[in-house]
């Protein structure tokens, strides 16, 4: 570690965050993305720009803001947004902050706990040292979507142990 690193400094401090740009030691939760494909993620929203650079253009010279789609994150996709940076910067998770309405979600980490990526206690999942390769592919197990599931049960064919 450099000692003036700001990622590493944030990150010794408890300071370090993660949004759609990667981590950050600023801290800042709203993004403004500029740009073919950059995303914006402001309070509850998230809006990706348009993909094709002819496209955006397009949108930029007619005066619109060049965005593809919007989606309103719920309560509980902020939750699961919560516990993915916590898990992302910390290396650990309060188990409350698994969300509730998914047994899936803990029965995943019971896997990885298996595969040496993680320990589990009473209180909280904490990322082992052979983990911490895998912190992203571990911080999607609390995503809702049903295709990274899918990768997830595909990513567990190596056993650590």
């Amino acid at each position: 570690m450099r000692p003036n690193d700001p990622l590493a400094l944030a990150a010794a401090e408890g300071t370090l965050t993660h949004d759609s740009l990667g981590f950050s030691a600023d801290g800042a939760r709203d993004v403004i993305g500029i740009g073919v494909i950059a995303c914006s993620e402001v309070g509850a929203l998230c809006v990706p720009n348009a993909p094709g650079l002819g496209d955006w253009q397009r949108r930029v010279d007619a005066g619109e803001l060049p965005i593809a789609r919007g989606h309103r994150r719920s309560t509980a996709d902020r939750t699961r947004d919560e516990a993915r940076r916590t898990l992302l910067c910390h290396g650990a998770l309060d188990l409350g902050m698994l969300p509730d309405d998914d047994e899936q979600c803990f029965n995943r980490f019971v896997e990885f706990e298996r595969d040496g990526l993680v320990r589990i206690n009473d209180r909280q999942i904490t990322v082992t040292p052979a983990g911490r390769f895998f912190l992203r592919t571990l911080s999607m197990a609390m995503d809702s979507n049903g295709a990274e599931h899918a990768a997830l049960r595909s990513f567990s064919f190596y056993r650590f142990a």
